[in-house]
């Protein structure tokens, strides 16, 4: 640093006033630090500058990271949020490939799972391997360039959370083309004795056709376009577990209780038999015993193989505890060790709300005996999800718009079908009304 030397007054100006004086300083003083002090202000404000720069660039790369390796069923999902970043961004289209990869790539960087997807069907588009513009979220229009473990992962967990689709001993049929169509046998043959020289009698086997079609099942979740952008793996985890959540209970209801009317699966309930479905005799303890019991004996008297792991018992939470309540003259309450260990009579318990407590008067319910092997879900392994920035919805009856509330719609479709192979495979006690 340099000092600057003040002149000596001259005669002439020997007599100073204080005002003079106090300027001859600031001159001297700013002069002497100024150069060093504007330096040193422009050295820090140019590191600064240049730390928010790198903050502000790396933003948005920052801002939504994706794991090293993502839990299951949520490849599917971070999909069809990548497929909304180009149009958010405003840097191309969601059906275009290409410009999906390269939203990723500048938003969420390489690394990201999803990156891969979407530069492979980009490079297939190129290569002339698949058509544009391409639902590259869609397993049926993208192909085998579609990563399908994703699919498989999503309906894993949908069949861990769904009640029907979960039980032990459930025939998972694929339906890979939409249609299934199974020979049964309705009536078998005859064999008898006979002496000697004397005719055998013929029989003949009649046989039907077990026909499924797909049913298509939607779910829609609306999620904030800030989500979207701005979070990580979170956002992802949100919207799997909603749409899981929503497409199992819609599942179960139809399988339990489904009419096979308006394109829905006909369920369990509409598939038995006459005899298959019977009244309560009542709400006490020997009632109980001999219901359950003629359910039993109502599949063993049928041929159906009745297995401890393979046959399962639906209840809603209300009939659960009102079983669990009931005792005999002494207060014992027989069943409820069993039903703590989630078992009745040996059989698996399963407690489900999708069965109603408000049947027949008002107030009754139902109680099923299923032994699953019976049941067959035809499935198409494939869950096509779907992303519309900015789309209007309807929100039970009132259209919500996507862009005055910052939205993008995600929309998920499953296919399947559910059918019995024969109609006396399951018991319905009607008219439950314990509590």
């Amino acid at each position: 640093m340099s000092t600057a030397v003040v002149p000596a007054p001259t005669d002439a100006s020997r007599k100073l006033t204080e005002a003079d004086l106090n300027a001859l300083i600031a001159e001297s003083v700013s002069k002497a630090v100024g150069p060093a002090i504007t330096a040193g202000l422009a050295e820090a404000t140019g590191k600064q500058t240049s730390v928010l720069e790198k903050l502000l660039d790396g933003q948005t790369k920052a801002a939504a990271p994706a794991p090293a390796k993502l839990g299951s069923g949520l490849l599917l999902v971070r999909m069809a949020r990548a497929r909304a970043l180009p149009a958010l961004l405003k840097t191309g289209s969601p059906e275009s490939a290409e410009d999906v990869a390269a939203a990723v790539s500048a938003h969420w960087g390489e690394n990201d799972p999803t990156w891969a997807v979407f530069a492979e069907v980009a490079k297939a588009v190129r290569e002339g391997r698949t058509k544009a513009p391409l639902q590259v979220s869609n397993a049926l229009s993208a192909g085998n360039l579609i990563v399908h473990e994703a699919s498989r992962e999503f309906i894993e967990l949908l069949r861990n959370k769904a009640l029907i689709r979960g039980l032990s001993g459930l025939r998972h049929v694929p339906m890979p083309t939409g249609a299934l169509s199974m020979r049964k046998q309705l009536t078998g043959g005859t064999a008898t004795y006979i002496g000697e020289g004397d005719n055998i009698t013929p029989s003949v086997q009649t046989v039907g056709t077990l026909n499924m079609s797909w049913k298509k099942l939607t779910a829609l979740t609306a999620i904030s376009n800030d989500l979207i952008l701005f979070s990580g793996g979170e956002a992802d985890t949100f919207v799997r577990d909603d749409l899981i959540k929503v497409m199992a209970l819609r599942e179960d209801l139809a399988f339990l209780r489904g009419t096979g009317l308006v394109n829905t699966p006909t369920g369990i309930r509409n598939l038995l038999a006459a005899g298959n479905v019977f009244a309560t005799t009542g709400v006490t303890l020997a009632t109980a015993r001999v219901d359950f019991h003629k359910a039993v004996r109502t599949l063993e008297e049928a041929n159906v193989d009745v297995s401890p792991d393979t046959t399962h018992w639906l209840m809603t939470p209300r009939t659960f505890w009102g079983l669990m309540s009931l005792s005999d003259l002494n207060g014992n309450t027989p069943f409820a060790t069993e039903l703590t260990a989630k078992r009745l009579m040996g059989f698996q318990v399963h407690v489900t709300n999708q069965i109603p407590n408000t049947l027949g008067g008002g107030a009754d319910s139902e109680i099923y005996l299923v032994c699953a092997p019976e049941f067959m879900l035809g499935d198409s392994n494939l869950v096509d999800i779907e992303t519309f920035p900015n789309a209007a919805y309807d929100d039970n009856g009132t259209i919500r718009s996507g862009v005055s509330r910052d939205e993008s719609v995600i929309r998920a479709i499953s296919r399947h079908d559910f059918a019995a192979r024969h109609d006396v495979g399951a018991v319905v006690l009607t008219g439950s009304a314990y509590a």
